[in-house]
């Protein structure tokens, strides 16, 4: 069954183009050309808006200096596999919480989907902007050129979360690579004419997908300490570990404490699931974040919506290869002999290793 054909028989117009060339973007701009309505709405493919969705969008545009308004975001199916339950939990808090705290500091982004635009904002930046993370591209240009944004919290459209490991990397990777792409050139052009605010909000934000590069530099300095390190130098590495666990304690407490307070999702919590799978996908963001420093042209990744027949091995490597040598680092240790000094260190290399190695567990017996 064809989308044309469907459009035929609602009696919307149904457009497409030979080449796909900026990929969304070019396909927004492209659509824009034959179109003068004064304002768009955008959804991904797989989002589905319940009939009222405008009544509490397009009110905000009396104000002339509103250039698009977000809504907030959620996914249906996350009964579906352990991995879609677990991306749903993740995305909960950048799609409520994160983007309600944006929005007070000026700088509500653009998601990419639920989003509806005054023509008149996209046309004074040129349209959709291009890249991987052309959504975040847009919402900072539209912002540098003073147009204003606002966030709608409750969502009234549900899409898909990645189903399976492979999805997720796809989308992780494809996103992280975009963001840092978007810090390092997009956020430096147009960094003078944003406020305060705005730019303390989107260097949070464009600075998220860093997790990645020090979580793998924490890990790794723990193997070296654990192997081959002198008794200060470990309990030097335990001396820091300490001093960052009110920190690491005060993140999850904060997060926690948002979610249980917002009310426009009354499923989102706190979850452990969330929190595993961003600690299971620090190679696709330690890989973007290379790809970004090195300049490599990464093509569009469209996330995939169906499970996929095989999981490549590549996948699991990285995230057992290090649990695994974190747990054996750590008998090795125990073994070679230990002061009290390393007991943070031990505690960080077993609980890092269960945490990955669960993961591995988790995803591999409720694949889809």
């Amino acid at each position: 069954y064809r989308y044309r054909d469907l459009a035929r028989e609602l009696g919307v117009d149904h457009v497409t183009r030979d080449e796909h060339h900026h990929a969304k973007a070019g396909n927004v701009n492209h659509a824009l050309e034959f179109s003068k309505a004064s304002f768009v709405t955008i959804f991904d493919l797989d989002h589905i808006p319940e009939p009222d969705y405008l009544d509490e969008v397009l009110g905000h545009f009396s104000d002339p200096k509103v250039g698009f308004v977000q809504r907030g975001i959620a996914f249906g199916n996350q009964a579906q596999s352990w991995v879609a339950h677990a991306a749903s939990d993740q995305a909960a808090d950048p799609y409520g919480p994160t983007s309600q705290g944006m929005f007070g500091c000026g700088a509500a982004p653009v998601w990419g989907s639920h989003t509806t635009f005054r023509r008149t904002a996209l046309d004074d930046i040129g349209g959709y902007r291009p890249g991987l993370a052309e959504d975040l591209h847009t919402s900072v240009r539209l912002h540098a050129a003073g147009w204003r944004s606002v966030f709608v919290p409750n969502p009234a459209a549900t899409g898909l979360a990645p189903i399976d490991l492979l999805g997720m990397y796809k989308q992780q990777f494809k996103w992280a690579r975009g963001v840092f792409e978007v810090l390092l050139h997009v956020l430096p052009r147009n960094f003078g004419r944003l406020s305060m605010h705005q730019r303390i909000a989107y260097l949070l934000r464009s600075t998220y997908y860093t997790i990645g590069a020090a979580f793998l530099i924490h890990c790794l300095i723990a193997l070296f300490l654990l192997l081959r390190g002198d008794p200060s130098s470990r309990a030097s590495f335990s001396e820091y570990l300490f001093s960052a666990l009110p920190l690491a304690v005060s993140f999850v407490a904060v997060r926690t404490a948002a979610m249980a307070a917002w009310k426009h999702r009354p499923t989102a919590s706190w979850s452990w699931r969330g929190y595993l799978l961003t600690l299971f996908m620090w190679p696709a963001y330690v890989l973007a974040l290379l790809a970004s420093v090195l300049g490599l042209t990464i093509r569009h990744i469209p996330t995939p919506k169906r499970p996929s027949d095989r999981q490549p091995a590549w996948l699991w490597l990285p995230p057992v290869t290090m649990g695994l040598g974190l747990a054996m680092a750590g008998i090795w240790r125990l073994v070679q002999g230990w002061h009290p000094g390393d007991l943070l260190l031990l505690l960080f290399a077993f609980g890092t290793a269960g945490l990955q190695l669960l993961g591995a567990f988790v995803i591999v017996r409720n694949r889809p």
